[in-house]
């Protein structure tokens, strides 16, 4: 980038390219393909806390986009069991196979435009998510 005659390093925080993120799309949907960048963003450790970063590295899957792509998309359609109560319209569900370091599940989050994911204890889940049933 050109600011004026000085060139500026510019840091994208390791979100998809836009031919990544078009093939993403085409196989999956825009809700994944944009769930996948912004999960991608929230592992920049250069953007965000250590612990923010750990957090959205989901366990077994890391940064791999097809495979974080491939699980969104599994647990999309496994059907969301729980709404988050301050938010209207955003609902989620558990993933308990999955557990970090810490011995912390997978909340999977899908809102109107993406589905993302990220290890929280299940103590915290149930302070945010109400149970659709």
């Amino acid at each position: 980038m050109i600011a004026g005659n000085t060139p500026l390093l510019v840091h994208n925080c390791g979100g998809l390219d836009d031919a990544a993120h078009a093939r993403i799309q085409d196989t999956y949907g825009n809700d994944i393909a944009d769930g996948v960048d912004y999960n991608l963003q929230r592992m920049c450790p250069s953007c965000n806390s250590a612990s923010d970063a750990a957090d959205h590295t989901i366990n077994g899957i890391g940064d791999n986009v097809d495979g974080l792509a491939n699980y969104l998309t599994g647990q999309r359609n496994r059907g969301m069991t729980h709404v988050d109560r301050r938010k209207p319209g955003t609902t989620a569900r558990r993933d308990e196979t999955r557990l970090d370091s810490n011995g912390r599940g997978v909340t999977i989050v899908q809102n109107s435009y993406m589905v993302h994911a990220y290890h929280q204890s299940l103590d915290e889940f149930n302070s945010i998510f109400n149970s659709l049933g």
